[in-house]
Order: structure tokens, then sequence, then C-alpha cells
């Protein structure tokens, strides 16, 4: 009887599938002479490090420390707060020029009802972007520029070939 195997080990073979993949459509397209194999092997790859790599949700958190919550890709945050998604997406965004600008919580504090006209009273409370850890963001940039790079080059070669 087989048995179960352990989250490290199932991590490992999920990696080790990827790499496979990937270096497979490597081999074939150098085997072949074909350019459009390699920007295959580019667009898996990049899909990887976007959407599937084992990594950390890097996400600063209310302390000013990084999350450490598992997350799948450079592009994706936790699970465990639904508030990650939308700051990862959000400083991702703001780095290409295409986000919004931060907006202040306006929702009442809980457990205490909203009184009449206090909104217009009170100033908007003071906020802060959310932030990335360096590192997570630093990766995030590379790959997104290795793969646009690849793809545009593979597209470029297979028109003059």
């Amino acid at each position: 009887m087989a048995q179960r195997q352990t989250l490290t080990e199932k991590k490992r073979n999920r990696i080790i599938g990827w790499w496979s993949a990937i270096g497979l459509l490597c081999l074939v397209g150098w085997q072949q002479g074909n350019p459009a194999l390699w920007g295959l092997a580019i667009l898996v790859w990049g899909y990887y490090q976007m959407f599937a790599v084992p990594t950390l949700c890097g996400v600063e958190t209310s302390r000013g420390t990084p999350c450490r919550f598992r997350a799948y890709g450079r592009l994706m945050a936790c699970t465990r707060e639904p508030s990650h998604d939308v700051d990862k997406r959000n400083v991702l965004l703001r780095l290409i020029g295409l986000g919004r600008p931060q907006r202040p919580i306006t929702a009442p504090a809980a457990g205490r009802p909203r009184r009449a006209g206090s909104a217009a009273a009170m100033p908007a409370p003071p906020f802060e972007a959310a932030s990335i850890e360096s590192k997570q963001l630093f990766l995030a940039i590379v790959s997104i520029v290795i793969t646009a790079i690849g793809t545009i080059a593979t597209i470029i070669q297979t028109m003059t070939a």
C-alpha cells in the first residue's frame, strides 16, 4: 500500500514537474531549431513565475513587516488576508502607471454606529500606500521583463525566419 505524500514532497514534486516541463520545451526547441518553441518555453516559465511558483506573500502588514504566509506566484497574495490580494495588485499596477491612488478607509469602527453628519466633521484619517517586500517586487519585475523580451524576440525571429 502506498504512503501518502507529505506537504513537502507534494511541493517538491510540483516544482520538479514545472521545471521538467520547461526543460523539455527548451530541449525540443533546441533540437527542432524552431524559435516558436523557445517562445513557448519562455511563456510557460513566465506563467510559472507569475502564478505558480511557491513563495511568500510579502505584503506589508499593519506591524510593518512583510506577510510570511504562503502564496503561489509572484503576482498572487496569501489567501488568509483578502486585503493582501488587493494591496499587492494595486502596488504592481501603480508601478506600471495603471493603478488608482490609495483611498482612506471610510467605514465606521467596529461596534460603533455611524452618526449622521459625523463624516463631514471629521478629517480623513491618514493612510500610507501599501507596499510589497523589495525582494518580491524585484523578482516580479525581472520575471515580467524577461518574459516580455523573450516573447518579442521569439516573434521577431519567427517573422524573419
